[in-house]
């Protein structure tokens, strides 16, 4: 997981807390604590059933950790908590069927200045949702957007297209209900420049 050098850890860490149980992923908190961890962490909840906002995993502390990368994907967890104790250096995040969307929401209205990746494929959303996402009320400046398998229409995303051009290189669209003729439009709008990539 760590390459040490002269005592220093010097290799970026992927944490997989939902393989293993609170105890351990606790243990492993603490051991990053003692040796004072600066490096770009990814922590990856996906999947994960034990309440971590509940546990003995304390999220406060481990804002003195540089975590970079969320995956809270197929998670029951408390999602607007769980990001916001890392908002300030979150660069990626992904949300792949979320079973707590009543909570976009408040994920989306926070201050996310970093966030270049967001990966929320596999949700349902509502117009509101869809505006602090990529709408006229978002802050967020993507550069890739995975919005896959959605159940989005030419009209979800009608309103959104020019949204769309300001920061974003690649946007994932394929799964949803798009007709051929309105991404023809979509894409041949001069607003697009031509090395952004639309799948």
């Amino acid at each position: 997981m760590f390459t040490q050098v002269a005592g220093t850890y010097t290799t970026a860490a992927q944490i997989m807390c939902s393989e293993y149980s609170e105890q351990l992923v606790a243990q492993l908190f603490e051991f990053l604590q003692q040796q004072k961890i600066a490096l770009p962490i990814s922590l990856n909840f996906s999947g994960l059933e034990h309440n971590i906002c509940n546990s003995s995993i304390q999220l406060s502390q481990l804002q003195i950790f540089c975590v970079t990368e969320l995956d809270l994907s197929y998670t029951n967890q408390n999602l607007a908590h769980i990001v916001k104790t890392f908002a300030t250096k979150l660069k990626s995040l992904i949300l792949v069927q979320s079973q707590r969307q009543s909570e976009f929401d408040q994920v989306f209205k926070l201050t996310l200045d970093q966030l270049k990746y967001l990966n929320i494929s596999n949700n349902k959303f509502q117009d509101h949702q869809l505006d602090y996402i990529i709408g006229k009320k978002s802050a967020l400046q993507l550069v890739l957007l995975d919005l896959s398998y959605c159940d989005l229409t030419d009209s979800d995303l009608r309103k959104y297209s020019a949204n769309c051009t300001k920061s974003i290189e690649s946007l994932n669209l394929s799964g949803n209900f798009i007709s051929a003729e309105f991404l023809r439009s979509f894409l041949s709008q001069k607003l697009f420049p031509l090395n952004k990539r639309w799948v």
